[in-house]
C-alpha cells in the first residue's frame, strides 16, 4: 500500500535514525544490554556493599513484614489489598524465601536500581539520537548519565533504605514506561504500544502514588523531543493517551486512599497548612538540586524547618529563582530542548511531593530518586551542547564516577546500621528529636539510664505532636530506669492522657508489676487487652504476673494467646514451659 504523504500519523520522526545513522548501542540487541545490566550490578554492589549486608535502619520497623505478627500466614491476594500492592508483594515474596533476615530485601533493591540505570541509559541514548547530532560521543555522555544515577550519592537513601522500596520499584517501571514510549520511529502511537505504556503505567502507580507525573512527562515529551503540535499530539497519540486518562482516575482513587489513613500527609494536618509547605517547598527543591550537583551534608532526617510566611527563610527569593529558572527553560527550548526539557521535567517529578500537598518531612533525600532523571538528562543536554573532546569525556566521566563511588559507599556505610544512621544524624543535626529519641531508646536498652534521660528530655520540646505519648513513655522507663519512679508513674499517666494506648498501659503493668504492685499492674494489663484485644505484649505480660503469683491456670490461655498473636513472642514461649513443667511436677 502507497503511504500517503499527507498523513502525518505515519510520518517518521524528526531526527529519527536512518540505518547509516542508527547507534549501535540500542540495536545490538538483548547480549549487550544484558552485558551493561551485569556490569551495573557489580558496580552497584561495590558502592553498596556495607548496606547489602546491613540490617534495618529507621522507619524499617514499621515495615509490614516486621510490624504484623501474623504476616508469615497472609496470602500473595491478601497483600495485594494493601495500599501499595506491588511493594508489599515483593516484601512477602523475600519474607517467604529467608524470614526476617533484611540480606535479600537489601539486594533486591539494588538489582532493581541497577536496572533502572540501564534503562535510563537506553532512554539518554533515545533522547540524543532523536535530538539530532548524533557524533561518536553520544553513547559515552548516555553511559555517563546511566553511570551517574547508578553511583550517585543522593540516590543512597532510595536505594539502601529498606523503607524505600516503593522509590526504586516505581522507577523502574515509570522508566520502563518511558523507555517504550522513545522506542517509536514513527510519530504514530500503535495500539501496542499504547497498551504496554498503560501496564507499565499501572505498575508504578500500585508501587507509588509519584507516578501520576507520567502522563505529563509522555505529553513533554512529544512537545520537546517529538516536536509535535498539541493537535498532532492528539491525532498521533489519542490511544496512549486515552488509556493514561483512566490510569491516572485509577491513580487519583490509591492517592486517596493512602491519604484517608495518612497522619503525616495531607490536607487535614493540623500544624501544616497547604500554603505553608508550598512556601516550603521552593527550598527544598533547591536543596535537591544543590544534592544533585555537590552531594555533601547528607542526612537521614533534615527535619527541614517550615516557612510560616513568604520571608521566613527567604522562602519568596527560591521561588521567585525557581520560576525564573523555569521561564528560561521555556524560552531556551528550541535552542537547548534537552536542557530546558530536563529542568522542566525535573520540576514536574517532583510536584506530587514538593508543591502543595502538606507532608510531615519536608525534606528528605529519596525524592531525589525519580526527579533527577530530569537533571540527567538536563546533562546529556549540555554535554552534547559543549561537545568535549572524547578522550576528556571519558577520563573526566570515569574521574567523576569513581569519586561517587566513594561517596555512595560512604553513605551506604550510614545506613548499614541502626547506631551509625542515627549517630550520624545526631552528628550533623544535634537538636533532631528523632534522633535524640533512637539514640536514647539505644542507651535505655543498654541500661545507660542517664543518658537515655538526657536524650529523652532534650526530644521533649521538640516532638512533633504525633509522637508526643510514645515520648513520654520511653521518658517514663529511663525515669524508672533512673531508680525515679514517681516521676516515672507521672509520665505515664502524661502519655496515656495524650494517647490512650495499649502499649503505654503494658508498660505501665510492667513498671506497677517490679514495684510489687500486683493489684495495679493486673489492671493495667486488663486495659491494654480491653483496648486493643491483638496487642500480644499485654497477654504474655499479663500471663507472667499471674505466673509470677503462682497461677499458673490463669497465666497459660495468656501465654497461649499472646504465640497465637505472635508465635515469636520469647516471654509467652519460656512462660508457657515454665507453667507446662509445673504441671508435671
Amino acid at each position: 500500500m502507497k503511504k500517503n504523504k499527507t498523513d502525518r500519523s505515519v510520518s517518521p520522526v524528526p531526527n529519527a535514525p536512518t540505518p547509516e545513522r542508527e547507534s549501535a548501542a540500542y540495536r545490538s540487541g538483548w547480549l549487550v544490554w544484558s552485558g551493561l545490566f551485569c556490569l551495573a550490578v557489580v558496580l552497584a554492589w561495590v558502592a553498596y556493599a556495607p548496606a547489602i549486608n546491613g540490617g534495618y535502619v529507621f522507619d524499617d520497623i514499621t515495615l509490614t513484614f516486621r510490624s504484623d505478627p501474623n504476616f508469615a500466614a497472609r496470602g500473595a491476594t491478601d497483600v495485594l489489598r494493601g495500599v501499595r500492592p506491588l511493594v508489599e508483594l515483593s516484601h512477602w515474596v523475600v519474607y517467604q524465601l529467608t524470614g526476617g533476615r533484611p540480606f535479600l530485601h537489601h539486594l533486591i533493591s539494588v538489582l532493581i536500581h541497577a536496572a533502572s540505570s540501564v534503562l535510563l541509559g537506553y532512554i539518554l541514548l533515545r533522547l540524543l539520537t532523536l535530538a539530532g547530532t548524533v557524533s561518536r560521543s553520544t553513547p559515552w555522555i548516555a553511559a555517563l548519565g546511566a553511570g551517574i544515577f547508578l553511583l550517585h550519592p543522593a540516590n543512597s537513601e532510595a536505594v539502601a533504605y529498606i523503607t524505600s522500596r516503593s522509590e526504586v520499584l516505581s522507577v523502574f517501571f515509570y522508566l520502563a514506561a518511558l523507555a517504550v514510549f522513545l522506542g517509536r520511529d514513527e510519530l504514530l502511537i500503535s495500539w501496542r504500544r499504547a497498551i504496554a505504556v498503560l501496564g507499565l503505567f499501572v505498575l508504578a502507580l500500585l508501587s507509588k502514588e509519584h507516578s501520576l507525573t507520567l502522563p505529563i512527562a509522555l505529553v513533554m515529551l512529544d512537545l520537546w523531543i517529538y516536536r509535535q503540535s498539541l493537535a498532532g499530539l492528539l491525532r498521533n497519540g489519542w490511544r496512549v493517551y486515552g488509556l493514561m486518562v483512566a490510569g491516572a482516575a485509577m491513580g487519583a482513587l490509591l492517592v486517596a486512599k493512602v491519604l484517608q489513613g495518612a497522619v503525616t500527609a495531607g490536607f487535614g494536618m493540623k500544624d501544616l497548612t497547604w500554603w505553608e509547605y508550598l512556601l516550603t517547598q521552593g527550598r527544598a527543591i533547591v536543596l535537591y538540586l544543590r544534592l544533585f550537583l555537590l552531594p555533601v551534608g547528607q542526612n537521614g532526617d533534615y527535619l527541614f524547618p517550615i516557612s510560616r510566611s513568604p520571608l521566613e527563610y527567604g522562602a519568596i527569593f527560591y521561588w521567585a529563582a525557581l520560576i525564573a529558572a523555569a521561564i528560561a527553560a521555556i524560552v531556551y527550548r528550541k535552542r537547548a530542548p534537552l536542557v530546558s526539557l530536563g529542568f522542566l521535567l525535573f520540576l514536574v517529578l517532583l510536584m506530587p511531593t514538593s508543591s502543595v500537598l502538606p507532608i510531615q518531612d519536608a525534606a528528605v533525600e529519596r525524592r531525589v530518586y525519580l526527579s533527577s532523571i530530569g537533571l540527567l538528562i538536563a546533562t546529556a543536554g549540555l554535554l552534547r551542547r559543549i561537545d568535549l573532546p572524547l578522550s576528556t569525556l571519558r577520563y573526566a566521566g570515569l574521574a567523576l564516577l569513581l569519586v561517587l563511588t566513594i561517596g555512595t559507599f560512604q553513605r551506604s556505610e550510614v545506613w548499614a546500621s541502626h547506631d551509625a544512621f542515627w549517630n550520624d544524624v545526631l552528628a550533623k543535626n544535634p537538636d533532631s528529636w528523632r534522633a535524640n529519641v533512637q539514640v536514647g531508646l539505644t542507651a535505655l536498652e543498654g541500661g545507660r539510664c542517664q543518658e537515655a534521660l538526657e536524650r529523652f528530655e532534650k526530644a521533649l520540646p521538640r516532638a512533633a505532636a504525633n509522637f508526643a505519648a510514645a515520648l513520654h513513655m520511653n521518658y517514663a522507663r529511663a525515669l524508672d530506669c533512673a531508680g525515679r519512679p514517681a516521676e516515672a508513674e507521672k509520665e505515664f499517666r502524661a502519655s496515656l492522657a495524650i494517647e490512650n494506648q495499649a502499649a503505654t498501659w503494658t508498660q505501665l503493668g510492667v513498671f506497677y508489676a517490679r514495684a510489687e504492685r500486683s493489684p495495679e499492674a493486673l489492671d493495667a494489663f486488663n486495659q491494654a487487652v480491653t483496648l486493643n484485644p491483638g496487642f500480644p505484649l499485654a497477654y504474655s505480660n499479663r500471663g507472667n504476673l499471674h505466673a509470677r503469683l503462682g497461677d499458673c491456670a490463669r497465666a497459660v490461655p495468656d501465654f497461649e494467646k499472646a504465640l497465637q498473636l505472635m508465635p515469636s513472642n520469647t516471654t509467652a514461649q519460656r512462660g508457657l514451659a515454665y507453667c507446662r513443667e509445673r504441671e508435671r511436677r
